[in-house]
C-alpha cells in the first residue's frame, strides 16, 4: 500500500504526482464499469478522450491535495453538462464518493488520503447543494 504523507515515523512524507494519477486512474476503471456512473461517460456522438479526462481530473486532485497552484477550472460548473443530459441523484452521489473512497482506502493511507476523501466528501456535497438543492442529499456511512 503507498502511503502518501503518511504519519508514521521512518516513512517517505512526500506525495508524487504519479500517487495521483494512479488513484484517479484505477477509480475511473471502476466508475466506467458501474452501472450507474457508466452512461455519464459514455453518450453522445463523440468518444471521450480518456488520457485527457484522466489528466484533467488528476491536475485537479494535485491541486486538492497538493495544494498545486494554477487550476482554474469550476469544477461544479464543468458538470453541468452531464447534469442537463442526464439529471443526477442522490444515488449517484453515494456510488462515486464510495468509489472514491474505496480507491483510496485500497491503495493508500495516512493524513493526505484522509484529506483525499474528505475533500471529495466536501466537493460531493457542494456539487449536490448545486444540482439537487441546498441539503438534498448527505453522505450515507459515516462522515468523513
Amino acid at each position: 500500500m503507498a502511503t502518501i504523507l503518511s504519519d508514521r515515523p521512518g516513512t517517505n512524507p512526500t506525495v508524487r504526482s504519479t500517487d495521483i494519477f494512479e488513484l484517479v486512474t484505477r477509480q475511473y476503471a471502476d466508475v466506467v464499469q458501474d452501472d450507474l456512473l457508466e452512461p455519464y461517460f459514455t453518450f453522445g456522438p463523440d468518444h471521450l478522450d480518456w488520457q485527457a479526462h484522466i489528466g484533467s481530473v488528476a491536475d485537479y486532485w494535485q491541486h486538492v491535495i497538493l495544494l498545486a497552484p494554477d487550476y482554474d477550472i469550476d469544477v461544479l460548473e464543468g458538470h453541468r453538462h452531464l447534469h442537463d443530459h442526464r439529471a443526477f441523484t442522490p444515488e449517484l452521489f453515494d456510488r462515486w464518493l464510495q468509489i472514491f473512497i474505496d480507491t483510496v482506502d485500497g491503495g493508500w493511507s495516512g493524513p493526505k488520503a484522509t484529506l483525499a476523501m474528505k475533500r471529495a466528501t466536501g466537493m460531493s456535497r457542494a456539487m449536490a447543494n448545486r444540482y439537487l438543492g441546498h441539503g438534498m442529499w448527505k453522505p450515507t456511512g459515516a462522515e468523513r
